[in-house]
């Protein structure tokens, strides 16, 4: 697939924890609207996730290497959910930046976007505003809850990767909400976050084309996986994150 006129080179980086058929889904979309770009997944040990976890290990290592995945484990021991997300910014932006990559996209698992070329325009419209991060804010059901939505960050890695602001970003255990964290680094940028176009700031809106379990809810990601050949498997759910066997909030 050729890059969009005057486009830039993007990443994806992606957290995950025993869904390796959501994983399989996100490459295949992704490679299907963008091309053979980097994608890294950041695996919180998902072989610690009940009776089934070492085989959606197996299962996410196969993935990986037939569809040309980068992994790393989020952390050298499980960290959980909270801390399992900041391993995706980490490892992401660590690989951009020593791969000469400008821009990186840190997604939840199941934040799926099926449109064409979305990182390659989306990338390009932050480099064209002069902007450091995009995403939205993050309400819930109309209330506001933190200054960033975790699920989605394009961020410039050039400053991201300052020393002041990668070193808040180390997975570890956490015990607290990673948004916290991510948006403490953004207030260090000096705030002005570029709203990404393609989802609102409500948690709960569907938008064309954007798959959460929040908004799309398990018919949208089965009509996604129908779409693109993907048996979502064991581990698989639409509903929160707590309710994943093993679940650490980390």
């Amino acid at each position: 697939m050729d890059p969009i006129p005057g486009g830039v080179s993007v990443m994806v980086s992606i957290g995950h924890y025993n869904m390796p058929g959501i994983i399989e889904l996100q490459a295949k979309t992704i490679q299907a609207n963008c091309g053979n770009i980097p994608i890294i997944v950041s695996d919180d040990h998902t072989e610690t996730a009940g009776e089934r976890g070492y085989e959606n290990k197996l299962r996410l290592l196969d993935i990986c290497e037939q569809y040309g995945l980068l992994y790393r484990d989020a952390g050298p021991d499980r960290i959980g959910h909270s801390g399992g997300d900041l391993g995706a910014f980490w490892h992401g932006l660590h690989h951009a930046a020593g791969n000469g990559i400008p821009y990186c996209v840190k997604l939840s698992q199941r934040f799926i976007i099926d449109r064409p070329q979305w990182a390659q325009k989306l990338a390009t419209m932050l480099r064209d505003r002069g902007g450091h991060t995009m995403s939205q804010c993050h309400k819930g059901r109309g209330r506001f809850v933190f200054p960033i939505r975790s699920e989605f960050v394009l961020m410039d890695v050039r400053r991201w990767m300052q020393a002041n602001i990668i070193g808040h970003l180390r997975p570890r255990v956490l015990n607290g909400a990673a948004e916290t964290v991510v948006s403490r680094c953004l207030s260090m940028l000096g705030g002005n976050l570029t709203a990404c176009p393609l989802f609102t700031p409500e948690r709960t809106k569907h938008c064309a084309g954007v798959y959460w379990y929040e908004s799309s809810g398990d018919n949208g990601y089965k009509q996604l996986a129908d779409k693109y050949g993907v048996t979502l498997g064991d581990g698989y759910h639409a509903v929160g994150s707590h309710l994943s066997p093993a679940y650490r909030l980390g």
